[in-house]
């Protein structure tokens, strides 16, 4: 599914982190690279540093870097700066090593992964549990809301969908700290059936993928 800070940051100039003692020279730098086209990445390092590495290259001197966090930016068709704000898990891009001269890529960008599901709670059968993990393509948590010039957007909205076509219930996620969400909805009395979650992220120019579909709901007492 394609469908669906003022940031200054896209100009500042590429700084090389200093690395951690790993025994590696200090010789001729690697130079990482992004393969998605116009997304640019900022990684922050546990020492404060940054780097901003864009399909074109970014310096970095050899060794071993401990990763803080990431983000992933993009521009739309007007200009405007979109922000996915790493969070949580690291997943592969805990840490980052480089050797003299290594020309590093890094497959991060887009499509991002909307993970989510649906189910009945067998303690409270009047409560469906709505769950969203958002992962990238190295295992590394995003928020769900994007940031657009610097401003946080709304979570991703969902609906649940009969098998008909109709929209039963429709709602947002709430806000969180983290890259999962969470939403209890007490359904209506004699609710049953098969329906499906449909969710809607408000990440501007970044594709997403999502694993949501079908499931069964039995009738709510």
């Amino acid at each position: 599914m394609k469908r669906f800070a003022v940031v200054s940051l896209l100009a500042v100039t590429v700084l090389a982190a200093l690395p951690i003692p790993s025994g590696h020279g200090a010789g001729k730098p690697a130079i990482v690279k992004l393969t998605k086209p116009d997304v640019t990445l900022e990684i922050t390092f546990e020492d404060g540093r940054k780097l901003v590495v864009t399909p074109k290259g970014a310096p970095l001197n050899a060794g071993t870097y401990w990763v803080k966090s990431v983000s992933l930016f993009k521009k739309d068709k007007d200009g405007r700066t979109w922000e996915l704000r790493g969070v949580g898990n690291l997943g592969n891009m805990e840490v980052v090593i480089v050797d003299e001269g290594q020309e590093k890529i890094l497959d991060m960008g887009p499509p991002i992964g909307f993970y989510a599901g649906a189910g009945q709670d067998k303690n409270k059968l009047d409560t469906l549990g709505i769950r969203l993990n958002v992962v990238g393509r190295y295992g590394e948590g995003y928020l769900p809301e994007a940031f657009l010039d610097a401003r946080r957007q709304e979570p991703p909205a969902f609906r649940i969908v009969s098998a008909d076509g109709k929209t039963v219930f429709a709602d947002r996620f709430p806000g969180t700290s983290t890259n999962s969400a969470s939403y209890a909805w007490k359904m209506p009395r004699g609710l049953a059936g098969k329906f499906k979650l449909e969710i809607k992220p408000e990440i501007g120019p970044f594709e997403w993928a999502t694993n949501a579909g079908e499931f069964e709901i039995e009738q709510v007492p």
